[in-house]
């Protein structure tokens, strides 16, 4: 659970933060709020050696020691009966991922929804462009159309790629030992370039 936290926070996800003797009725690590309704939710019960579980954006979470994480169905989710205790993360309601069903430019560090198969988290750690479905599945037709023509004509030829390559030593450039040549051998690799030209 600590992992999650310190992923909606920008944190490296490593370490542990608190307990679940940490939770106590109103008194709670920073962040934490009794029977909030957020993104990230977990349960605790005290009992025992005490035991906590999450859910994250619907998707349950358990740590179980010797079976380490469990994501899914066969993890609790925080309002299983076993805990007596529900509190939200009240900083997940402020950072809640957006989506880039549209396309979009995410911010280094930010966090957002993608997924083919269901909600999958992904947080960007350096500049990206993000293609809405319908320009993605545009470039995917203009691929495949121009992979189909005649050799010559565009069709599963590769495109001539010249490579410029310079050696200096100092102030010397060194041009007899050098010798630079590029050769593209895969069709779809130089159609993919080739139609990412006219998007």
């Amino acid at each position: 659970m600590s992992s999650i936290e310190k992923m909606i926070l920008g944190q490296v996800p490593k370490g542990r933060l608190w307990s679940t003797f940490s939770f106590q009725g109103n008194n709670a690590p920073a962040g934490w709020v009794r029977n909030l309704r957020s993104p990230f939710q977990i349960g605790i019960t005290n009992a025992g050696v005490g035991h906590t579980a999450g859910t994250l954006a619907g998707v349950n979470v358990e740590s179980r020691g010797g079976q380490c994480v469990v994501v899914g169905k066969s993890a609790r989710g925080w309002n299983d009966p076993l805990f007596t205790s529900h509190y939200g993360f009240a900083p997940a309601l402020a950072k809640k991922p957006s989506g880039y069903f549209a396309g979009g430019f995410p911010s280094v560090g930010e966090l957002a929804m993608v997924g083919e198969q269901g909600p999958e988290l992904v947080r960007f750690m350096s500049p990206a462009q993000i293609y809405s479905n319908g320009d993605t599945r545009a470039m995917a037709r203009q691929a495949a159309d121009l992979a189909s023509l005649p050799a010559g004509q565009g069709g599963n030829q590769a495109p001539n790629i010249t490579v410029e390559n310079h050696v200096w030593v100092g102030d010397r450039e060194i041009t007899d030992i050098v010798d630079t040549r590029m050769i593209v051998r895969e069709n779809a690799t130089a159609a993919a370039i080739e139609t990412g030209r006219y998007v």
